[in-house]
């Protein structure tokens, strides 16, 4: 298995879809711990990938004080996992369930705590792709948030 600092260095993050939000795209397949019957240390192993995946995508953004200044908080920080060959998409409980991992390590590199509604509002989503991969869009929260919502429906 690779490790998270490997998987982030595999991608570089893109380009900011418009001003303002900050996008990367980490290579990293993500499953439903609701229904895995593994090991503690293999879960162990995969959950501290994931975490450490989060950490990675979030500082390759640019972890600079000059780019966090336009991003006032609240945050809006929407997480999409995109599917590889054959993937089936998750209903909602499940999608957030495997994405846990991947939110914790990013409200890690933002320091901030990851269920306070203060400081961050979080979306999710699910797309078709080529390869299995997970996208996270930071952005300023009072008008992304109504753009995340309407997206979303």
């Amino acid at each position: 298995m690779r490790t998270a600092r490997q998987i982030a260095g595999k991608a570089p993050p893109g380009p900011a879809t418009a001003p303002g939000v900050l996008t990367a795209t980490v290579p990293l397949r993500t499953r439903s711990a609701a229904n895995l019957r593994e090991h503690w240390a293999v879960r162990a192993k995969r959950v501290k990938t994931e975490r450490d995946a989060g950490v990675w995508a979030t500082k390759a953004m640019g972890n600079t004080p000059q780019v966090w200044a336009l991003l006032e908080q609240p945050l809006a920080i929407h997480l999409v996992r995109i599917l590889g060959p054959r993937g089936r998409l998750l209903d909602d409980d499940n999608l957030r369930s495997s994405l846990k991992a991947f939110r914790d390590g990013v409200a890690e590199a933002l320091g901030i705590n990851d269920g306070d509604q203060s400081a961050a509002v979080w979306s999710y989503a699910e797309e078709a792709g080529l390869k299995w991969a997970v996208r996270i869009e930071i952005r300023s929260a009072p008008g992304a948030w109504a753009e995340i919502q309407g997206a979303t429906k």
